[in-house]
């Protein structure tokens, strides 16, 4: 074997691949994109999540009106049929152990305890304890409010806190005890509650507008505690029905207010900005400033990047979509960052997906996907045979550049994709040679190949020159494009004839060409060789470096 041969050798699997397939369809093409620490994307689309969707069909009776998880990992669903639990294969229905009760009853409120208990909120009125498998329940007699239990948190200090629309009660030292005018909290019941990241209490009241208000609509208000604080202090703000509330990162509490279709937030007293939206009912914030709402009737929306895009138009998610259901009760995240509904007609999952799927949905123009690039602004940019039309993917947003008109008659084909340090994105096909700056095309002439030939490959080598291969009737050819001057090779030296549709310039400053026979040529030193199976070189038509 040559010298050559041997070089040859050494680099072969690092820059050559070799395959029987003529081209690739792609399906599915994963991105990395900014976000945060633990690999959110807050640009991707909820479409491009994994969806996946429980109904009674699959033992889960909806609605489910409360999502929680215990320390042990068990998802738990509060349903109108009763309990259920999740093991991460199958959904059952949860039975108590022998000689005791669980109450017959739609489940309204789950709290899961930091000591692993599983606090169980009826809408018939009474709560549970679920712990080690075995219950305790409660009735009004033992202190808890009388009604439906309509939410139970778990404080910082471990005290467990039960609302409903006739009282609010806490538990302390395995006893009961009504919150009242002690503590500030001068009104008959409770909507909904929150603890939020710092251990304060966030509380939506019933039927008290503490004068703040003159809107029918808004006659209670929220309050707050503090951790070991002694009193609920007024945040001074008058709302309605208050759904759901959810604590971000670094402060600040998010409210469903229904009756005024809107979700806000409040960070001071006083302090409430909003985003109107009909009819939300829940809410969560991803792990990327993404902002999850579940509506009454409409499904999903999602405004995405929320702290650094705040007016992006909110993304959607129905039953035309696949959800199980348009009314959205619940919505949960669970440690792992999957993200749970609970709808009227059953349980939806969302998860990330390592790789990011692109579709029609998305804006992907449909069609086999024969190639794509990148460029140094980390714009992912795809040409599609047949076409002639460029997608360009930056920052999760797909944006399309169509080819001027080229003066033949006959369409347009895109045979390659090519992107230079410069960003400059340049294009070989039947209208010979196109280049493109920041989405913009043109068609630079290139000597002796206008007339008759079609450009496949394009590439740049480490001096920034540009070589193309061309193909006709006649057969094919190498040109190079050196301090404005084009070379053609074709009648210089002797090279496979056969199409040329692979071109890699290395970082050493040579080029590489692989042939539709298998043969490989490789420019070097002002030399071309030519490797074959006789080489070491296996069998079929080269597809692409590697």
């Amino acid at each position: 074997m040559s010298r050559h041969g041997e070089a040859f050798q050494s680099h072969l699997q690092v820059y050559i691949r070799a395959d029987t397939r003529l081209a690739y369809t792609f399906l599915m093409i994963g991105m990395m994109f900014t976000g945060t620490a633990d690999g959110s994307e807050p640009q991707i689309l909820i479409s491009q999540f994994t969806h996946t969707s429980w109904t009674a069909r699959e033992g889960v009776p909806g609605p489910v009106r409360v999502i929680a998880q215990t320390p042990d990992g068990y998802l738990w669903l509060g349903t109108d049929a009763g309990l259920y639990r999740y093991d991460g294969l199958r959904f059952i229905a949860w039975q108590p152990s022998f000689g005791e009760h669980l109450p017959v009853s739609p489940v309204w409120s789950l709290c899961a305890g930091r000591d692993g208990s599983l606090w169980i909120g009826f809408s018939s009125g009474g709560i549970s304890r679920l712990r080690d498998g075995h219950l305790t329940n409660y009735s009004h007699s033992d202190g808890i409010p009388a009604g439906g239990i309509l939410s139970i948190v778990e404080d910082g200090n471990g005290s467990i806190w039960a609302g409903g629309s006739y009282r609010l009660s806490r538990l302390q030292s395995g006893r009961w005890h009504q919150v009242g005018a002690e503590l500030g909290y001068s009104v008959a019941g409770t909507q909904t509650m929150l603890v939020d990241g710092d251990g304060k209490l966030w509380v939506a009241t019933d039927n008290l507008n503490f004068h703040l208000s003159k809107n029918p609509l808004r006659p209670n208000t929220i309050l707050a505690l503090a951790p070991n604080g002694k009193i609920f202090a007024a945040t001074e703000l008058g709302v309605g029905m208050v759904r759901m509330m959810a604590a971000i990162p670094g402060g600040g509490v998010w409210v469903v207010h229904t009756s005024g279709d809107s979700v806000f937030v409040t960070n001071e007293v006083g302090s409430k900005p909003e985003i109107h939206i009909t009819s939300p009912r829940c809410l969560l914030f991803d792990n990327d400033d993404s902002l999850w709402i579940g509506l009454s009737n409409g499904g999903l929306r999602r405004l995405r990047d929320l702290r650094n895009q705040p007016k992006l138009a909110p993304d959607q998610f129905d039953t035309i979509d696949g959800l199980s259901s348009s009314m959205v009760y619940a919505a949960f995240k669970d440690r792992e960052g999957n993200l749970w509904f609970g709808t009227g007609g059953g349980l939806d999952r969302f998860q990330k997906n390592k790789a990011t799927p692109f579709s029609a949905k998305e804006g992907l123009i449909p069609g086999d996907q024969i190639a794509l690039t990148s460029t140094g602004d980390g714009s992912v940019w795809f040409a599609s045979f047949a076409g002639d039309t460029v997608q360009r993917l930056r920052a999760g947003r797909l944006v399309s550049s169509k080819l001027p008109a080229y003066p033949r008659s006959e369409p347009g084909r895109i045979l390659s994709l090519y992107a230079d340090k410069k960003n400059h994105v340049w294009l070989g096909g039947s209208f010979k040679l196109a280049k493109g700056i920041d989405g913009k095309f043109s068609y630079p002439k290139v000597t002796d190949v206008d007339e008759v030939y079609d450009v496949h490959a394009v590439v740049k080598d480490a001096e920034g020159n540009l070589w193309v291969t061309v193909w006709d009737d006649k057969g094919g050819g190498v040109l190079r494009l050196r301090d404005g001057k084009w070379t053609n090779f074709r009648n210089t030296v002797r090279l496979p004839q056969y199409r040329c549709r692979v071109l890699y310039g290395d970082p050493q400053g040579r080029v590489w060409l692989g042939f539709e026979d298998g043969e490989i040529a490789v420019y070097e030193k002002d030399e071309f060789h030519v490797y074959s199976s006789k080489d070491g070189l296996p069998e079929g038509r080269v597809i692409k470096p590697v």
